[in-house]
């Protein structure tokens, strides 16, 4: 923008103290609960690596996405979003007869209200 002074953020990188990883499988476990732990506290150093603590993180990250996996039925089974279209004001979904799934309108290409949808996934 013209006239304007340009502001500019100069960024500052360094490395926290933390535990490093034991094993070759457990990298995504410890960036969810190094991202968890420097959001909620500002710092990671209270996140373990051993085996033990790694499998007890698992279940700690599995049981949190089972807490709220019901959020996940309100999208849509086909294309995994809430709206297909941003620009309308009225979302048209058919539920899906057997796994109780909705999809929109468009995604199942369903067309009369008189016959029963099941989504690919059950048909």
């Amino acid at each position: 923008m013209k006239g304007k002074e340009e502001s500019r953020v100069d960024w500052k990188m360094e490395t926290l103290p933390h535990s490093k990883q034991m094993d070759s499988s457990s990298c995504g476990v410890l960036v969810l609960k190094f991202a968890k732990h420097y959001l909620m506290s500002g710092e990671v150093t209270r996140v373990l690596s051993t085996p033990e603590a790694i499998g007890l993180q698992r279940t700690e990250i599995a049981c949190e996405l089972l807490e709220h996996q019901s959020n996940a039925d309100d999208y849509c089974v086909v294309c995994s979003m809430l709206e297909a279209d941003p620009e309308s004001s009225m979302i048209e979904m058919v539920q899906c007869e057997f796994c109780l799934r909705w999809a929109h309108f468009g995604c199942a290409q369903y067309e009369s209200s008189l016959v029963k949808y099941l989504c690919d996934k059950c048909a």
